[in-house]
């Protein structure tokens, strides 16, 4: 004797490794007050249910037809991520419930049928590829009359001549690694032809680094608020030059006053 059961989910969230793009290979534990996640057999952090609001967790139990309440995306939701290995660091992210069940829409980026892609970056033990731009960050802040102090979760970004990011990194914030950043560039060629007439060059690549902090935010930063605030929080940029095997130790300091 068997018995079907059907569950209707609410999303999912696919872990990204902020460094390569694909989907973060580790063990991890993803919570967020109010929903319940399972993990797939692909990796995705399935949300299978929600305990708020009670238009919300009807959704789970709709098939044929969605209730149009609450409105798509109104609820939000604040999670964490705390990986169990040492590849990446802790963070903090958001969902917005429901989902858009038309499958019509199911190429676009709020889609039910399309997870929520979070960034992970890697912590500064993380391992790198003999062929990655390496940058090791220290990020200090300053205050007039202070010494300065190491700036745990601050976002790096390393951005190219038009000022568009190419990679990111946080900072760490806990114990004797706190303020330090391990920042990757995969793809920069190896080398070049020097206008066809036989010599090769090492390929090197201008930069700007750019450090985002906020003095407010809480114990387990949200690296896409750093990023999508820039405009009122505390910066810093420094220019770089890059190339592909190349380690660079920076020390980057952002004024507090």
């Amino acid at each position: 004797m068997s018995e079907q059961v059907s569950h209707r989910v609410l999303g999912a969230v696919r872990l990204v490794d902020a460094a390569i793009g694909t989907q973060a290979n580790d063990s991890f534990r993803v919570t967020a007050p109010g929903l319940k996640f399972v993990r797939n057999r692909v990796g995705y952090y399935v949300i299978y249910g929600a305990d708020r609001p009670a238009a919300l967790k009807a959704h789970a139990d709709s098939f044929e037809q969605s209730p149009a309440a609450p409105a798509l995306e109104s609820e939000n939701f604040a999670g964490e991520i705390i990986p169990t290995g040492r590849l990446y660091l802790p963070r903090s992210f958001e969902v917005s419930l429901p989902r858009d069940p038309n499958p019509a829409n199911s190429d676009q980026p709020t889609s039910l049928f399309r997870p929520v892609d979070v960034r992970l970056y890697p912590s500064a033990t993380a391992s790198v590829d003999p062929g990655w731009a390496v940058i090791r960050v220290s990020v200090r802040g300053t205050q007039i009359g202070q010494q300065p102090r190491p700036l745990g979760g601050a976002l790096i970004r390393v951005l190219d001549g038009a000022n568009n990011p190419i990679a990111r990194g946080m900072t760490d914030w806990r114990g004797r690694i706190a303020g330090e950043a391990l920042v990757v560039v995969p793809g920069i060629p190896v080398t070049i032809s020097n206008g066809g007439n036989g010599a090769v060059l090492t390929h090197e690549i201008d930069v700007t680094l750019q450090v985002i902090f906020d003095p407010d935010a809480g114990a387990l930063p949200n690296p896409d608020d750093l990023e999508a605030n820039l405009g009122t929080l505390k910066t810093s940029t420094q220019a770089a030059q890059l190339a592909s095997g190349r380690h660079l130790a920076i020390l980057l300091t952002v004024s507090l006053d």
